[in-house]
């Protein structure tokens, strides 16, 4: 978890010098629970080393530099948004995802998912497909990545330049931008 940590670049705006951020409501999305816990022990050791202040993550200001290996050893590298790579890091699990399925286990509306997935089907990443029920769509990956252990496996491996065998997806979330309240 260390290793990880040391991934993690942030920016502290405060609510002090900053306005408000119009768009600090949009967008809200579950981030995957490595991810999650990533930041909640960043901001515990924050608010012990500056008592009384606190941190407001705000993912969706953030980016992500991803790189994707697939089977036949073609790395591919991106920097995008945390939502972005929580669409992909879901396909870490599972190759095919229905629409709905999938912007619930995110968190966010279906319309949203199918704006957000553009990206990686204009990259050749995701391909779109129809069902069987008229209105779902179903997104699959056109060539299925290396299984591994993912994030964790990726990022260690990644801190010690190690060489990467079977890495699925190797996340460094940088520059999250969050707001802290006093």
């Amino acid at each position: 978890m260390q290793n990880m940590l040391e991934a993690l670049d942030c920016t502290i705006i405060s609510a002090l010098f900053w306005p408000p951020f119009g768009c600090m409501t949009t967008d809200k999305f579950k981030l995957p629970p490595h991810v999650q816990t990533m930041l909640d022990i960043y901001g515990n050791r924050y608010s012990n080393l500056k008592t009384p202040r606190a941190l407001i993550w705000h993912p969706q200001l953030g980016s992500v530099k991803l790189e994707l290996e697939f089977n036949h050893g073609k790395m591919r590298k991106f920097t995008v948004t945390p939502l972005h790579a929580c669409i992909i890091m879901k396909f870490e699990d599972r190759t095919s995802w229905p629409v709905n399925d999938l912007a619930m286990e995110i968190g966010i509306t279906p319309a949203l998912l199918r704006r957000k997935v553009v990206l990686w089907v204009n990259h050749g990443v995701l391909k779109e497909a129809q069902t069987s029920v008229e209105s779902d769509m179903l997104y699959h990956l056109v060539e299925e990545p290396i299984v591994g252990n993912g994030f964790s496996k990726g990022i260690c491996h990644a801190m010690y330049c190690a060489t990467c065998d079977v890495v699925c997806t190797i996340v460094v979330w940088t520059k999250t931008t969050y707001v802290f309240r006093e």
